[in-house]
């Protein structure tokens, strides 16, 4: 009896795993990056976006919201698509199981490359709050509302200056006084 039940669990087991590299070409296509976005974006290139990051933070400390707006709002879409893209090479460790986690032993070297997506990630929260506050400073509460939640549903909970100052604008916009 207890080897039938070892068995049967290893079958399972063993067929869940081979289900996942095998999806039916409809799951495989329809996942994932639409090519719509890579169209859109394109391919990403690092040197351009710290380029505009510089031109979108000096037209921001400078107060000319119009010239920081679309800089800020391109930033933060760039650095989402890199940092998101990064963290894509990452997937299949970050998809794998506590078993096969622990057979892999060169964790060491995804961590890097992971600090690295999220270095981008952490560039485009603070674009988005950036672009929040100048949408609000130029009048546009509708538009700064949503960047303002937009930034919140993304912000790290270590990214404390950011969260404040977004959760502070969001709650002067709406009304309401904690």
């Amino acid at each position: 009896m207890k080897k039938i039940i070892i068995a049967s669990v290893f079958i399972l087991l063993a067929s869940g795993t081979v289900d996942a590299q095998n999806l039916a070409e409809s799951q495989l296509f329809s996942e994932g990056v639409p090519e719509s976005k890579i169209r859109e974006l394109g391919i990403p290139d690092p040197v351009r976006m710290m380029e505009r990051k510089e031109k979108a933070h000096a037209a921001f400390e400078a107060g000319d919201c119009g010239k920081a707006i679309p800089e800020l709002d391109s930033l933060a879409r760039e650095t989402d698509w890199y940092g998101t893209l990064i963290l894509t090479g990452l997937e299949p460790y970050f998809q794998a199981d506590v078993r096969d986690r622990r057979n892999f032993t060169e964790e060491r070297s995804l961590t890097p490359l992971e600090v690295k997506g999220n270095e981008y990630l952490v560039i485009r929260n603070e674009a988005m709050v950036m672009l929040a506050d100048c949408l609000s400073e130029t009048g546009d509460t509708e538009a700064a509302v949503s960047a303002y939640v937009r930034a919140l549903k993304v912000i790290y909970i270590n990214e404390r200056d950011l969260w404040e100052r977004a959760r502070s604008g969001l709650y002067e916009l709406i009304g309401f006084s904690p």
